[in-house]
């Protein structure tokens, strides 16, 4: 659009419609790379009572829930961990006993990046767990922020 300021200057401004389409190609591109993923996994051939899980070599994931049923009711503990048995850094505790156990994370509280996995540890057996995150290739990690 144009228009004729006081004195003959011309100015020229985006169109709403093209306003929108900037917008939505810049929210396009800001959210590429961007993907939820899911991991749901029984584990009734081989149970056991803690497991390590954590994203492959050039990702990154925001961890928003670790859900899991247990052998018989009991406890499930989440940690954020660099190796298996490290438990100084607590990320999540369900210490109510019961069968079906359930943790959420809000966002930005849980990013683990290669090198870093969830380490859980129940009190019984795992039988199966999910875990749901969103998950950003490393170098667009900065995407997972809210």
């Amino acid at each position: 659009m144009r228009f004729v300021l006081r004195g003959g200057t011309e100015f020229e401004t985006v169109t709403p419609p093209e306003m929108n389409a900037l917008l939505d190609a810049r929210e396009r591109q800001r959210a590429r790379g961007i993907k939820w993923m899911e991991f749901a996994v029984p584990l009734n051939s081989s149970p056991a009572n803690v497991l390590t899980v954590g994203p492959p070599e050039g990702f990154t994931w925001s961890v928003r829930v670790v859900s899991s049923t247990l052998g018989s009711a009991g406890t499930l503990t989440a940690y954020k961990a660099s190796q298996a048995g490290q438990t100084s850094r607590l990320a999540g505790y369900g210490g109510t006993s019961q069968v079906p156990q359930v943790l959420q994370f809000p966002s930005d509280t849980l990013i683990l990046q290669h090198g870093t996995a969830l380490y859980l540890v129940a009190s019984t057996t795992l039988t199966n767990y999910y875990i749901g995150a969103w998950e950003a290739i490393a170098e667009q990690q900065w995407k997972l922020m809210d």
